[in-house]
């Protein structure tokens, strides 16, 4: 019997990197996306880094250039690239943690906005319990270009959470919630274990002043 839960953030969090951003690199060097497709990501990106563009949208508008293609090509291409661009990846001391909170009756998740090609895989190699993630519309085989239900990001990602921990008999005073990103401030505000996971600027000063926990991984 599992006695709390301890959530995990995917990117910059488990993994030192983006994983969505290895994604879409991959796929363009696999011929699977065009040039056009990665220079409106790269703007996407700029737009994200100067507050002019809502990361929602954002994420909507980088789904959409998967509309048309097979979804096995796609999990073809993670299986090909897992091990040595996002296995690679994973940080040594969130192993560490992972497996501290096995040994205390702790329920591990991953909890994050990436894809469940990918967190699927991590959840099996790092032994962990369950995944909370984002997924994709498939169609007679092949991606819409939406998503399926809500990206797992900001509000959403607080709203599974609740739901996860009301379905489990969970208490959020003892959950934990690792993260790297201010985009996962409403979460954090209420686990009764908020930990911030090599904050960007804007979180860690909010860690600071609330005295949360701040790993350096």
């Amino acid at each position: 019997m599992k006695e709390y839960v301890a959530f995990f953030d995917l990117d910059r969090t488990l993994i030192s990197g983006v994983s969505g951003k290895i994604l879409f690199q991959q796929a363009y060097k696999n011929g699977i996306l065009s040039t056009k497709d990665i220079v409106q990501g790269i703007g996407y990106s700029f737009l994200h880094k100067l507050n002019l563009m809502n990361p929602d949208k954002i994420i909507v508008k980088m789904v959409n250039n998967l509309k048309g293609i097979s979804e096995s090509v796609i999990k073809e291409l993670i299986e090909n690239i897992f091990e040595d661009h996002i296995k690679i990846s994973l940080r040594e001391k969130a192993i560490n943690e992972i497996t501290k909170h096995k040994k205390n009756h702790g329920k591990t998740v991953i909890l994050s906005a990436s894809l469940s090609y990918i967190c699927e895989p991590l959840k099996e190699i790092l032994e962990m319990d369950d995944i909370i993630c984002s997924s994709l519309e498939v169609k007679d085989g092949y991606f819409t270009g939406k998503p399926n239900g809500g990206f797992c990001y900001g509000q959403e990602k607080y709203y599974r959470a609740i739901q996860y921990c009301e379905d489990h008999n969970f208490s959020f005073t003892d959950a934990y919630f690792y993260s790297d990103s201010i985009s996962d401030l409403p979460l954090l505000q209420v686990v009764g274990n908020p930990m911030c996971v090599c904050p960007d600027d804007s979180l860690r000063q909010i860690a600071e002043k609330s005295g949360w926990t701040i790993c350096e991984w």
